[in-house]
């Protein structure tokens, strides 16, 4: 595949995807426009057959869509909360994401080496300076405590040279300032946080600058710092599902509108902060 090409046309690369990941990954459709920014930004960072490594893969959109477009991809992740048994126990929106042994069969397929480990409390199975790319996509909010030990993990298997992406929801984003003022949490619902063990929402969400601190500290040099609303571009149905695509079909569909176009010049609004830094040769 034309990799300067697929630049310009992340969506259809996604798209010969879905196959692979739907009906299994209820999240794939939700997220599709996500993913079409994620790749979108990353595909001009990746060189020709270079090697990537998706910590915190989940069910591996972006390492499968890295893959399609002539990347060497290799995932780290515990998929234990995408077991059945882990769904039943209350870990139902992990479970979105699919099922362990689809996922693993589907990294099986496409020739991405997995390696299941618990990324909190095991170091990455791999050489110093091994990747040129390092992603952690959704992942640091979901530590229990501090990042400093993954962040400095994924820095150490980096290449001189190489570049790390993280990705993370803005706390500051415009709807936790509407809860707020509305006198409701920000955080995941509280029936989540008290009866789910573990549990596996977001621990702590960031603003632009403390995801620029982490940079700082890392002594990486920050290439850019972006955010978005993708993560909205999606259309509910009746079953509670979600479509790709944003379509104007109902109420709350409007009123997102509305909302995705009152962010739209403010760049602290919004919902997704993507940044990529390089680490120094």
């Amino acid at each position: 595949m034309d990799t300067r090409a697929v630049i310009l046309q992340p969506a259809q690369v996604l798209a010969q995807l879905e196959p692979e990941f739907v009906p299994d990954c209820a999240d794939f459709g939700r997220e599709f426009s996500r993913h079409c920014f994620n790749l979108r930004n990353l595909l001009p960072l990746v060189p020709s057959g270079g090697s990537v490594l998706d910590v915190g893969a989940g069910a591996g959109v972006m390492a499968a869509a890295l893959k399609a477009c002539g990347a060497e991809v290799t995932v780290v992740d515990s998929w234990r909360p995408y077991t059945d048994e882990a769904a039943a126990s209350g870990e139902r929106f992990m479970h979105r994401m699919g099922s362990r042994e689809k996922i693993l069969g589907r990294f099986g397929r496409m020739g991405i080496p997995a390696h299941e480990l618990d990324i909190t409390a095991q170091p990455l199975p791999f050489p110093d300076a091994s990747f040129d790319m390092v992603m952690l996509l959704a992942v640091i909010e979901h530590l229990p405590g501090s990042p400093r030990r993954v962040l400095e993990e994924a820095r150490r298997v980096l290449k001189p040279g190489g570049i790390m992406v993280i990705e993370a929801p803005n706390i500051a984003a415009l709807r936790n300032r509407l809860a707020l003022l509305r006198g409701r949490s920000v955080h995941f619902a509280v029936d989540d946080w008290y009866r789910s063990e573990p549990f596996l929402g977001h621990y702590r969400e960031l603003t632009r600058a403390e995801l620029g601190q982490y940079v700082v500290w890392l002594g990486l040099k920050p290439l850019w710092l972006r955010t978005s609303n993708t993560a909205f571009h999606n259309t509910r149905r009746a079953d509670g599902r979600y479509d790709r695509g944003f379509r104007l079909n109902s109420l709350f569909q409007w009123c997102k509108a509305a909302y995705l176009l009152l962010c739209l010049p403010f760049p602290g609004l919004r919902y997704q902060i993507l940044l990529a830094a390089r680490k120094p040769n």
